[in-house]
């Protein structure tokens, strides 16, 4: 083992080998998936990775490609965490000193032999910034792959993505009141609502009162759907965020953020932060 500060590096033979270069099975839903898939793609091209992208065929259904042209698979390893990630990915001197000619491991639920406790979350402002100008790069063919292509730029409607779940008994949870005064200062024919808890009494009382229609599919059709719609209006959350960095056309509309559970993601200015 070599330990130089932040930065841990062990020989690749003490690890079960189908777990470097690989995002599987790292944690978190589909948007955390989506946004450390997409950082661990730049490492893996800067190092010319062998790598596995966990969830990639979903990835590639709305359109987005990763890096998978590499085949090297080195002697030594860089345990990857939230402390260096950015570092590794955007500083040219610490990715020389530190990642070039390393693999990477990213800590999994099930494999965890060095009984780590850091988590690569990968939920950072310059990762954030990096997958909007990646996914933005790549507009032409996640426009093609949607099948709901013909309504970009083609309705009035309002998609409303309300997360609940494990955040309502931690106190995380965004207050009906958000989500109220977002959609009272929006003009729209047509709402759409989904979430982790539709029956929960915020999404029923805005169904109630804009007359929302519950959209249930996949993930990958979530985000294809609501992107397409004129107005986006977010909770907290990757997956919300991800929904808002799609939605190439559209409105989007955030929370405030007064308790944060996440990393520092909603940060773009042409999104439209609303108070309640």
């Amino acid at each position: 083992m070599i330990y130089m500060s932040d930065f841990v590096i062990y020989s690749t033979e003490v690890f079960d080998q189908t777990r470097v270069n690989s995002t599987i099975e790292a944690g978190g839903r589909f948007g955390n998936v989506f946004l450390r898939n997409m950082i661990a793609s730049r490492i893996a091209q800067m190092n010319h990775l062998r790598f596995i992208y966990d969830r990639q065929d979903e990835m590639n259904q709305l359109g987005i490609s990763y890096y998978t042209d590499g085949t090297s698979i080195y002697g030594n390893t860089l345990l990857i965490n939230d402390d260096i990630i950015d570092r590794i990915a955007f500083d040219d001197e610490t990715y020389r000193r530190y990642l070039s000619g390393n693999n990477i491991f990213f800590k999994m639920h099930d494999y965890d032999p060095f009984h780590q406790r850091d988590h690569a979350w990968c939920q950072t402002s310059k990762i954030a910034r990096f997958v909007k100008d990646q996914v933005d790069s790549q507009r032409e063919r996640v426009i093609t792959s949607n099948p709901w292509t013909d309504r970009y730029n083609n309705n009035n409607a309002v998609y409303v993505h309300v997360r609940l779940g494990d955040t309502v008994s931690l106190g995380f949870s965004i207050d009906f009141d958000y989500y109220d005064r977002a959609l009272s200062g929006i003009s729209f024919e047509k709402g759409y609502i989904s979430s982790d808890s539709i029956g929960h009494d915020t999404c029923q009382r805005l169904i109630q009162k804009y007359g929302l229609e519950e959209f249930h599919e996949s993930e990958v059709r979530t985000v294809q759907f609501a992107s397409t719609c004129k107005h986006l209006v977010l909770s907290s959350g990757t997956f919300s965020w991800l929904l808002g960095t799609f939605g190439f056309f559209s409105d989007v509309y955030y929370p405030k953020i007064k308790v944060r559970w996440h990393g520092d993601i909603f940060i773009f200015p042409e999104w439209r932060e609303v108070d309640y």
